[in-house]
């Protein structure tokens, strides 16, 4: 099933809001309608979505900055919507990192440091495609996390190496070791349909 997306846009904002916009909604942009005033400024973006990503964005789009509104609506013509959208999506994919911690998004090459307490820290794994945004339509890849270093760390409560599924292009990690330590969590063997998906490191400073 699908769902028909509106989005009004503040016709001052500049172009850059329309690209966020359809890159949140994970269509190519050639799929979606684009609504403009007398003054050839952006007032709206329309596009059909799966139901299944309507969690998310009904979530995130309202705080883009520059959107006014966003309503949803049963699609009348479901079958308007090619099959190929969320594949188009899925192969703008390129790599699994960690988010915040001290460093943000920083990229693969980057390791991202995060401190907290031994009997749990959490770090956030996401899913980014070459502008750095989050493909929150993906929920097929997953990823392999280990733990190493520190006494016994462990990985949402197990030995590593843990195998984890992303939903929404998110995945959640939360460390744990028996004493204070480093610990290091590395990816590996991340899975995608189309794409070789670039791995992160993570260093976290349990205490």
């Amino acid at each position: 099933m699908t769902k028909r997306v509106t989005v009004r846009i503040n016709s001052g904002s500049s172009l850059s809001v329309k690209h966020a916009v359809i890159r949140m909604l994970g269509v190519n942009p050639s799929l979606a309608t684009v609504g403009y005033d007398d003054d050839g400024n952006v007032t709206s973006v329309e596009a059909v979505v799966p139901d299944s990503s309507m969690p998310a964005l009904q979530s995130y789009l309202p705080s883009v900055p520059g959107v006014e509104s966003v309503s949803f609506e049963d699609d009348p013509d479901p079958d308007a919507v090619p099959a190929s959208v969320g594949n188009w999506v899925l192969s703008t994919d390129v790599s699994v990192q960690f988010a915040g911690g001290v460093d943000g998004l920083n990229g693969p090459a980057g390791i991202n440091r995060y401190s907290g307490a031994k009997e749990g820290t959490a770090l956030r794994m996401v899913v980014t495609n070459g502008s750095g945004a989050v493909d929150i339509l993906n929920g097929v890849s997953t990823v392999t996390v280990a733990a190493s270093g520190g006494t016994a760390p462990r990985i949402n409560g197990s030995a590593s190496p843990v195998t984890l599924r992303f939903a929404n292009g998110v995945a959640d990690v939360v460390v744990t070791d028996s004493a204070p330590g480093e610990v290091a969590v590395s990816m590996t063997a991340s899975t995608h349909p189309f794409v070789s998906l670039a791995h992160d490191t993570a260093a976290v400073t349990l205490s």
